[in-house]
């Protein structure tokens, strides 16, 4: 089946091209419909795509805002994206739904963004990989999202993955030995990480103002306050990026989220405390040579799709920054 959109949106947002979608299909006949639907506009030829991501749920109440998702990436960052839902239960079949959009842009030629998604129920589920694997976009980066749990290295579909995400706010728990064993051996990322970067950034330059720079090498001791993962995440990137001593390190329950820091060389003490005060605000209040100052800061209000784009472009290869603060998370969090 395809179809075009009555009436584009408007420019910079996707207009729908077309749909097509069969039980059972073989990829000659999808790869067919997805030239059929690309032809539908002159753009269509274009392959803009830099990656092809593959996105594995589980749980079918995922699968919606997964593939909103896919369709805001797709305007964001030009990539193929293939949604793979496993039913084991289920009768053995599979069903391939295609949709491609038109992404019009000023000053830059329109982007042609295709999503795919995969559904395989029954003993279909053993075949994961060979269905994936034709759809692929070649000599391109892979990365895989899992966003209900954490994948095994050798896990049909993961299995020479460029880059896994996995997301552990969604798991509500630190990841432990087991989680990080499984993705020691290929270039991971944790969403919360990515999440975690205006809370890293707010810090780094509440000390890089007013001279307080000199005062990273003389940390005391940090009192943490929120929800598991942040509040062990943030203190694992404390411990291992500043020299804090673990034992120093104490993590609070508590709903609004705060960081407050002691710091003393010889001399000198400061203190710096970031404290959520309303919706995407937090107040930073740094005490040093008995000078208080207290300033309101405004942290990014980011989406699921941002904080997924994020994590397919921070840079190649493995994170070690994340993988040192995870590993120091799981210490403080089992403390």
């Amino acid at each position: 089946m395809t179809g075009q959109a009555r009436a584009g949106p408007g420019r910079g947002r996707p207009r729908l091209l077309g749909v097509w979608s069969v039980a059972n299909a073989d990829n000659d006949s999808a790869e067919a419909a997805l030239r059929r639907l690309r032809a539908v506009h002159p753009a269509g030829a274009l392959r803009n795509a830099v990656l092809s991501l593959v996105v594995l749920v589980d749980d079918p109440r995922d699968t919606m805002s997964v593939l909103r998702v896919g369709d805001a990436l797709g305007a964001a960052l030009p990539s193929r994206v293939v949604v793979v839902s496993c039913l084991p239960d289920g009768p053995t079949k599979t069903r391939t739904s295609l949709v491609v959009r038109l992404v019009e842009r000023d000053g830059a030629p329109p982007l042609c963004v295709e999503q795919l998604h995969l559904r395989a129920s029954g003993d279909a589920v053993a075949h994961v990989e060979a269905i994936v694997r034709p759809w692929l976009l070649p000599g391109l980066p892979v990365a895989v999202w899992v966003p209900a749990r954490v994948p095994g290295a050798t896990e049909p579909g993961v299995a020479g993955a460029d880059r896994v995400v996995v997301d552990s706010d969604r798991l509500g728990r630190v990841l432990d030995d087991g989680d990080l064993a499984a993705l020691r051996d290929q270039p991971a990322i944790d969403l919360a990480w990515v999440r975690l970067h205006p809370w890293r950034r707010l810090l780094a330059d509440a000390f890089a103002a007013h001279d307080l720079s000199p005062m990273v090498r003389g940390f005391e001791r940090a009192d943490i306050v929120g929800g598991a993962p942040w509040s062990a995440l943030v203190g694992g990137w404390l411990t291992s990026r500043l020299d804090l001593a673990p034992a120093n390190v104490r993590l609070v329950a508590g709903d609004r989220r705060a960081v407050h820091l002691w710091a003393q060389l010889p001399g000198r003490r400061t203190e710096v405390s970031a404290a959520v005060v309303g919706d995407h605000r937090v107040r930073v209040v740094t005490v040093a040579g008995g000078v208080e100052r207290n300033h309101v800061v405004s942290l990014p209000a980011a989406s699921l799709a941002a904080d997924v784009g994020v994590s397919l472009t921070v840079g190649s290869g493995r994170d070690r920054g994340w993988e040192h603060a995870a590993a120091a998370a799981r210490a403080l969090a089992h403390a």
